[in-house]
């Protein structure tokens, strides 16, 4: 495999892209556990409120 500059440059904007895209799936995962978890803990207070 020969590594040239340009290889190097392409790996590490695709390297940025998957860190972006992760980021975002992570921030929309823990929105989505804070929902729920703030779900369940107000049906434990008997205040459903959706």
């Amino acid at each position: 495999m020969k590594g040239s500059k340009e290889d190097g440059v392409k790996l590490s904007h695709i390297d940025q892209q998957t860190k972006k895209s992760l980021g975002r799936q992570l921030i929309h995962k823990t929105q989505i556990r804070g929902i729920l978890l703030q779900g369940i803990k107000q049906s434990e207070d008997g205040i459903v409120d959706y």
